[in-house]
């Protein structure tokens, strides 16, 4: 198999790399507390190990892609109670996006591709690759990988806010250091969580993925106003066979993606 990880190439290899890949991924993830259970680096590892899972699946495929160098801190500000939490601002972290993304244009790549495990870089990736596309007119692509298997994580009880039961069970998949007699359960229901703190809610307002529109959006709270774990979902119901299937959802979505553009654009009037 052809080497991808474009870290692990002289710059003569990288050269023919940019050349011959379809698309460069480039892994973001985030340095921040993840409950009693699971380590600070759960999202960037998440995101570097599917990359390079989708890498050498899309080489199965009869394509090529690379994987560019992983964007480990993230936006993060509302873990910031919890002890080694390192976050970033996030116009500082859309700097970053786009100063990578700014190297690898550069250098000739066609399609940029944001591979992305942590929901707080969620609405900085979308500012983010349009501010891209509009100064670079680079094709620039931003993929959250929980979005491409809701069909599957619509049937858990994971509203997919923190560390429960569909992340918890992606780190069993892995093989990550879960401590699952600290799996707890907290704050599982947000809506109601708030309720119980004297909040003012909604029907209207999307509290977590189990949200079917319509919809009114709101800021994430500081975690710790609501779950002194750090957890806000159900951790104790992850299962590796879970996390496994949904592993190899995302690879074989995002490979098909990848292949698609990756194929030559027609020529005008074709």
């Amino acid at each position: 198999m052809r080497e991808w990880d474009l870290a692990k190439l002289t710059w003569q290899e990288a050269q023919q790399a940019v050349a011959d890949a379809g698309a460069v991924l480039v892994p973001v993830g985030s340095f921040e507390q993840h409950g009693p259970h699971t380590p600070m680096d759960v999202d960037t590892v998440i995101a570097r190990h599917l990359a390079a899972q989708v890498a050498q699946s899309v080489q199965t495929r009869g394509g090529y892609v690379v994987v560019g160098p992983t964007i480990s801190l993230g936006v993060s500000w509302y873990h910031m109670d919890f002890a080694g939490t390192v976050s970033l601002e996030p116009t500082l972290f859309i700097e970053v996006v786009r100063e990578v993304c700014r190297s690898l244009h550069h250098h000739g790549f066609r399609n940029l591709v944001l591979l992305n495990a942590h929901g707080g870089n969620y609405a900085a990736l979308n500012l983010a690759i349009n501010l891209v596309r509009d100064e670079l007119r680079a094709n620039v692509y931003h993929v959250s990988y929980w979005e491409l298997v809701g069909d599957l994580t619509g049937k858990t009880d994971d509203g997919l806010v923190h560390a429960g039961e569909v992340e918890t069970s992606v780190c069993l998949a892995i093989g990550m250091k879960v401590y699952m007699h600290l799996a707890t359960r907290e704050a599982a229901d947000r809506r109601e969580t708030l309720e119980g703190l004297g909040a003012a809610t909604s029907r209207y307002v999307r509290y977590d993925a189990h949200h079917r529109g319509p919809q009114v959006n709101i800021p994430m709270h500081h975690i710790a106003e609501f779950s002194r774990s750090g957890v806000v979902g159900d951790a104790t119901l992850a299962r590796k066979d879970l996390g496994e299937e949904l592993l190899r959802v995302v690879v074989d979505r995002m490979g098909e993606f990848l292949m698609d553009i990756s194929r030559p654009p027609k020529a005008a009037g074709t």
